[in-house]
């Protein structure tokens, strides 16, 4: 690390106007989430208090599944695995969240419950959380030359991108990588849609169920009657009804009594 600030040093030394280094371009282009709002000093202490058990050093190798305080200055903690990868920044309770393959916004907010539940949260916080996630800001920076301050902001609403130059970054244009003003109620429209079909999806399952129920049920009655009929049958050929009893209008009840009085009579 030291070396690291003596190199750092030693470019901003070598140039002629003083400032802030460029961060450096990110190869890959990751959706970053972070919290609709920074957790509260209670929840932070929380999790702090399971993250302190571990504090490996900056040669170690870092604990996957679990809690931990990274080997840095200003102490973030962090939990990652193979699917998300969560830090929470101690003293702005600030929390960035970056998945390490695609999902859909359920399955991302599933996986940073489970990593706030093992912080140490209960079970509401934890989803009441999770809940809160939202796309992150990125920044980038451009190097053009020397730049006088100027700020685009045209496109903030429609693209979620700002293009302004303030002096942090010398000779450097700097874009605010945000998301559009739709895109917020965009996936709170999706997760209602979700909900949705989870609903119907079980409510055809029960009707589903039900009608697999009545079926069995028509099945063993179709068998009943089968079985009846055969034990009846021979009864059945020996009764020869008259022509009067062939013109009455057929009664299930009055036939079944009549065979009745028959095996009685016999």
């Amino acid at each position: 690390m030291i070396s690291v600030e003596k190199s750092n040093l030693k470019k901003w030394m070598g140039t002629k106007i003083y400032g802030r280094l460029p961060k450096p371009l990110l190869s890959a282009h990751r959706v970053e989430w972070e919290l609709e709002k920074p957790l509260d000093m209670i929840t932070v202490l929380v999790v702090e208090q399971v993250a302190r058990k571990r504090r490996p050093r900056l040669e170690d190798p870092r604990p996957a599944g679990e809690w931990y305080v990274i080997p840095n200055r200003n102490n973030m903690m962090e939990l990652h695995n193979e699917f998300v990868t969560v830090r929470v920044f101690p003293k702005s309770g600030t929390v960035r969240v970056l998945a390490s393959m695609d999902m859909d916004l359920e399955v991302l907010r599933r996986h940073v419950k489970i990593a706030f539940l093992k912080g140490g949260l209960d079970q509401e916080t934890a989803d009441v959380k999770s809940r809160l996630l939202i796309p992150a800001e990125k920044h980038r920076t451009f190097r053009v030359g020397p730049v006088t301050p100027f700020k685009i902001d045209f496109y903030k609403d429609s693209l979620g991108q700002v293009i302004k130059a303030d002096g942090s970054h010398p000779d450097h244009i700097e874009v605010v990588e945000g998301w559009p003003t739709w895109i917020k109620p965009q996936l709170h429209a999706i997760h209602e849609q979700t909900v949705a079909i989870k609903e119907l999806t079980e409510q055809i399952r029960v009707h589903l169920s039900v009608m697999q129920g009545i079926d069995r049920s028509s099945q063993k009655l179709a068998a009943v009657v089968e079985e009846l009929y055969r034990l009846l049958e021979p009864k059945l050929e020996s009764i020869k009804p008259s022509k009067e009893e062939k013109l009455k209008p057929f009664s299930l009840k009055e036939w079944l009594k009549s065979v009745h009085e028959q095996q009685k009579s016999t």
